[in-house]
């Protein structure tokens, strides 16, 4: 791969096409809004995407879909299939998990995000609900995957009391909860029903009060 995009540097003319972009439409493997970046989030491919986005390889978000600049409006009276196609392909490598870990600042936020705008787009496109419907619960998955990897009551607490906008959460600081408060926002069911959040949520609500926690 290294030597891959090392050649590519070499033989790439600055404003002209990249050798992906250069093949006959007719031959080649994939369609020309195929990058080797949408590729390789199709792929999930942690190794690739990282040589790729440090070399500063990005996917353009897709316009919304009821946009109606010329790009979009031209886009779909050429070919309406191949415009939505390419729409579903961005979103595809968005929605990969090694991605969203390599390039968010904000993984879960950007989760949360980007699982809201694939439920609206399955709302949209109906045609295409069951692939957005797919992605959606992939990204979710994603999400509670990283609270299946809190070990402690702390790093469970430093995830849920996270504020981008205040200081670092600390022991003994009041616990605001703003990352449940942020699911619960974004309609999170998956992520706010997890058991490590619901055992935390449990401590929280019957601290002081042991004896009546075993109660029925």
């Amino acid at each position: 791969m290294e030597l891959l995009l090392e050649h590519e540097e070499r033989v790439w003319r600055r404003d002209g096409p990249h050798s992906w972009e250069a093949l006959d439409p007719v031959r080649a493997a994939y369609t020309p809004d195929i990058t080797p970046l949408i590729l390789a989030g199709h792929k999930n491919n942690y190794e690739i995407l990282k040589m790729l986005l440090d070399r500063g390889a990005t996917i353009p978000i897709p316009h919304d879909v009821k946009c109606s600049c010329d790009e979009c409006v031209q886009g779909s009276a050429e070919d309406s299939l191949k415009f939505s196609l390419a729409r579903i392909n961005a979103y595809r490598a968005l929605a990969s998990p090694s991605l969203i870990a390599l390039s968010a600042a904000d993984p879960i936020l950007s989760a949360f995000q980007l699982s809201d705008e694939l439920k609206r787009l399955a709302k949209a496109e109906s045609q295409y609900k069951e692939e957005y419907v797919k992605l959606r619960k992939q990204v979710q998955e994603f999400v509670t995957g990283l609270i299946d990897h809190t070990r402690t009551s702390f790093e469970l607490e430093v995830i849920l009391n996270h504020n981008p906008d205040g200081d670092p959460w600390q022991v003994g600081d009041i616990q605001g909860l703003e990352r449940l408060k942020l699911a619960i926002d974004y309609k999170q069911k998956a992520f706010v029903a997890h058991p490590s959040i619901q055992q935390r949520l449990a401590s929280i609500g019957y601290e002081g009060l042991p004896g009546i926690r075993g109660e029925n």
